[in-house]
């Protein structure tokens, strides 16, 4: 093989996301770095919409801190469906998708328990739909996201600049490959004022 083309076949390589040599501030840099196992146990997901970041731990080590965008109307919690808002509350990743038009999606499980009963008391789902999320909160999978409460909120890529979501947090590709890697389901996501 010619010196060019065994350049570019190292350089096309690597920008695939090899492990053969990793960036120095790449997520499993800086999990080697705190001295951890790969994939790192006990992760946890953090955003904070006030400040629009989202943190990755393990167990207490703050492992890394990307900027993200949220819905295009943040402000307070979701409350129904097509409001623009990003919500509140403890969720975990019960779906992933590699296919998704916005680079990546894990989604959430949203709506939650107390969703539904605020939605139930509100008059905004039946019985039945807030059994089944219910139903679908106690078994870790996902809620049915055609209520009036909305669904389909997640993490995916696409770019975390300005608030354009429909009330999922954006962040960069670059960011959601590393989330991906390690994003599995049941994984823990706060999301706080």
């Amino acid at each position: 093989m010619d010196p060019m083309t065994m350049f570019c076949f190292i350089f096309c390589w690597l920008s695939t996301g090899s492990t053969w040599a990793q960036e120095p501030n790449s997520l499993r840099t800086q999990v080697e770095r705190n001295n951890l196992s790969w994939p790192p146990p006990d992760l946890r997901i953090e955003i904070d919409k006030s400040d629009r970041q989202m943190k990755l731990f393990s167990n207490q080590t703050l492992l890394r801190t990307y900027p993200v965008a949220l819905g295009f109307s943040p402000d307070g919690d979701k409350a129904v469906e097509g409001d623009g808002r990003t919500p509140l509350g403890v969720f975990r990743i019960v779906t992933r998708n590699p296919h998704s038009a916005y680079y990546r999606f894990m989604g959430l499980s949203y709506p939650t328990s107390e969703d539904a009963a605020r939605g139930l008391k509100d008059g905004l789902i039946t019985p039945a739909q807030a059994r089944a999320i219910r139903e679908a909160e106690q078994d870790g999978r996902q809620p049915p996201w055609n209520t009036n409460l909305g669904g389909a909120i997640g993490l995916h890529g696409r770019g975390s600049r300005g608030d354009w979501t429909l009330g999922c947090i954006a962040v960069e590709d670059a960011h959601m490959r590393e989330l991906w890697e390690i994003g599995r389901l049941g994984l823990e996501v706060k999301i706080q004022e």
